[in-house]
């Protein structure tokens, strides 16, 4: 029984070891750059033009194309814990007023609009601090709710350009 207590003890001081923020993707090493999808025509690379954490930022130049995006690929899975998934964001003046979409999905089915999470931002053409509330990325868009603990992708996007874009990127994050 004294094992058992010991145990737990440790286990719980173990879990509130996590700090209380966790780094999704902050672009400053060639293992973040990896973590991205990279094709053509596309363009990723480092930046110091937009940083607000660390030495780099990222720089996402899009094609014209409907749907471009941009996709974090081995995100944490556990996001159980955490209050907020935040990001920094600089658009163009160019494109104020237009929607940059924020879609995340689990390991569950996420082909339909119900089954996964998704979020419209307003671009300013000024740098954002984007906070979404992970409770609310749970509840999903009204189909089934997420599992917080197995979280798959997340997926920055427009629905529509019709010309080439630059989005700066930096600080992807979940915090406490």
């Amino acid at each position: 029984m004294k094992r058992l207590v010991v145990a737990l003890l440790l286990l719980l001081a173990l879990s509130a070891c996590r700090g209380p923020e966790l780094a999704i993707n902050d672009f400053e090493t060639e293992e973040d750059m990896l973590r991205l999808t990279w094709r053509c025509p596309y363009w990723l690379e480092q930046t110091t033009k937009f940083v607000t954490s660390g030495e780099h930022g990222l720089l996402v130049e899009m094609p014209p194309r409907q749907y471009p995006t941009l996709y974090l690929r081995e995100v944490p899975a556990d996001w159980r814990g955490y209050n907020m998934f935040e990001f920094d964001v600089l658009a163009p003046a160019g494109l104020a007023g237009q929607d940059l979409m924020v879609r995340i999905d689990d390991k569950g089915p996420s082909d339909n609009f119900a089954d996964r999470f998704e979020a419209a931002v307003p671009l300013t053409g000024a740098p954002q601090h984007v906070q979404l509330p992970v409770e609310r990325i749970g509840r999903g868009n009204g189909g089934r709710e997420l599992d917080l603990g197995s979280i798959e992708r997340v997926m920055f996007y427009l629905k529509q350009s019709d010309k080439r874009v630059m989005l700066y990127f930096d600080g992807v994050r979940l915090t406490r």
